[in-house]
């Protein structure tokens, strides 16, 4: 059981990041060597963290499943 979630927090993260990289081209951000780092950082750092609140949810409601059901 612990393996399926870890394969699906890989499959958010890996999500969110698609996400990210998507709305930074898709707000037209030059990728150049100068641009780059600034704008499109900020867009995946954004996105690094929703994901992270979303895993620390999905860890938080599997423990109270846990409690609950014992």
């Amino acid at each position: 059981m612990k393996f399926k979630i870890i394969i699906i927090n890989l499959l958010l993260i890996l999500f969110f990041l698609t996400v990210g990289i998507g709305i930074a081209y898709a707000n037209n951000i030059e990728i150049n060597s100068t641009e780059l780092n600034d704008d499109l950082l900020f867009e995946l750092n954004k996105t690094i963290n929703t994901n992270l609140q979303l895993n620390l949810l999905n860890f938080n409601l599997k423990s109270n499943y846990d409690s609950c059901s014992n």
